[in-house]
């Protein structure tokens, strides 16, 4: 009888070890994860940013989800908008100088980054045209591997995150 409780009893502690090293690697994995994935983002950004030869910017608002064996657990929203508001006011100001004069184009990119239009009131081709922009609807395959990189979430609604920029050389 002593012998099937130790059998047991060293099956049952494998078993707990296995339990906490599957436990601990999946933890690390998932921790470990996330800044590559960062990464991959941001080469992404720059590759376009050398395939254009301008300054992408991104203002992408998403809500994150950390999960656990596939179960959300936490969720959060990684953005920065007090710092990103001027920067994104002056260059879209700037970019549209290319089209109009200053003072439209100020006056358009105060309109477009102060939160008159977000995600829920989408800017039409036809709008933006009649707005004076010069947009094109050609979309490099570049754009859409970044957005690869944004599904959007199960319930339908899209969403947004900003992505703070570093300086390409």
């Amino acid at each position: 009888m002593e012998a099937k409780v130790s059998f047991f009893s060293t099956l049952a502690g494998i078993a707990r070890t296995i339990f906490w090293l599957l436990l601990i690697f999946m933890l690390l994995f998932q921790w470990l994860r996330s800044p590559s994935y960062e990464r991959e983002r941001m080469q992404v950004i720059e590759a376009i940013q050398k395939e254009r030869g301008t300054r992408a910017i991104t203002l992408i608002h998403r809500q994150e989800t950390v999960s656990l064996f596939g179960i959300p657990v936490s969720k959060y929203i990684n953005i920065d908008d007090a710092e990103a508001i001027s920067q994104v006011t002056s260059l879209v100001s700037e970019l549209l100088q290319k089209c109009m004069s200053e003072k439209d184009a100020q006056k358009i990119a105060a309109l477009i980054t102060t939160g008159q239009f977000t995600h829920d009131f989408p800017i039409t081709v036809e709008r933006a045209k009649s707005a004076g922009f010069c947009i094109s609807t050609d979309m490099p395959k570049l754009i859409y591997s970044l957005m690869d990189f944004y599904p959007q979430t199960g319930a339908g609604r899209p969403s947004v995150n900003y992505v703070p920029m570093q300086q390409s050389p």
